[in-house]
């Protein structure tokens, strides 16, 4: 199936798993140009290193996403390095995990900070742009917690909750210059954060990490974790061509943990 990616120009923020996969989804596309924003250059710097094909033009920005943020300089420190940009995808943010009472201000401030306003001020920034140049797709990833909340995950449930609401907000705007903004809501991924959630389970109920997991993946009727790789090729088909009538969608990369009908 061809996405019609080739050539197109993709910003991808967030070094993570995720992130690195989007770009090795995008690279395996023949993307043109891919503009990447960290926190850590040097590691930013090799994950674009690691890519399985190269990519027209790459470039790797610093991208602290604090009030101090300034989200329209960051993308035009990228459109001059890469060129005008088809389109965002947002994979920032590791909220604490804790119950209520156990999660401070300060664990609030930057989950919301980073995760939640840092989206929206990118999106803010780049969808202009996209609806001037008449093309664009932006995905914001976010989490199941977000339409499943649990009391340890109350933070995370919050953030991702309001990426699928600004989402929803803008897409009817956004779909009538062909862009589309959609929220992907992976759960339980193969990444540093299962492992850190097996490890806090360990701890908080005693018990051995092999019961840990077996706990977690009980949760998950495919009975694995997600792949990385499956939440970035779902992410790669909403930038494509293919994607152009999804817009202000939710979309669970799950292993059918997800209760309900939608």
């Amino acid at each position: 199936m061809d996405l019609g990616l080739t050539g197109r120009r993709f910003m991808v923020v967030g070094a993570g798993g995720i992130a690195s996969a989007v770009c090795a989804s995008l690279a395996g596309e023949a993307v043109g140009g891919l503009a990447l924003g960290v926190r850590d250059l040097a590691r930013g710097q090799d994950l674009l290193a690691r890519l399985p094909r190269p990519v027209g033009t790459t470039v790797v920005l610093p991208c602290e996403l604090d009030a101090r943020f300034d989200a329209g300089a960051c993308l035009d420190a990228a459109e001059d390095a890469v060129g005008p940009l088809d389109g965002l995808v947002m994979c920032a943010g590791d909220p604490a995990w804790g119950d209520l009472w156990e999660v401070s201000d300060r664990d609030w401030d930057a989950a919301l900070g980073s995760m939640l306003l840092g989206s929206v001020r990118m999106v803010r920034a780049l969808l202009p742009r996209l609806c001037e140049r008449g093309w664009g797709r932006v995905v914001l990833v976010g989490g199941l917690n977000g339409r499943k909340p649990a009391g340890g995950s109350v933070i995370a449930g919050v953030v991702c909750a309001g990426l699928a609401s600004v989402a929803t907000a803008v897409a009817k705007q956004a779909i009538v210059h062909d862009v589309t903004v959609n929220v992907v809501d992976p759960h339980l991924t193969q990444t540093p954060r299962w492992h850190r959630q097996v490890r806090r389970l360990e701890d908080r109920a005693g018990i051995s990490t092999e019961d840990a997991e077996g706990r977690l993946l009980a949760e998950i009727p495919r009975g694995r974790p997600v792949r990385p790789d499956e939440v970035a090729d779902t992410i790669t088909f909403l930038l494509s061509d293919r994607a152009s009538s999804i817009a202000g969608s939710a979309v669970a990369v799950d292993g059918a943990v997800a209760p309900g009908l939608y």
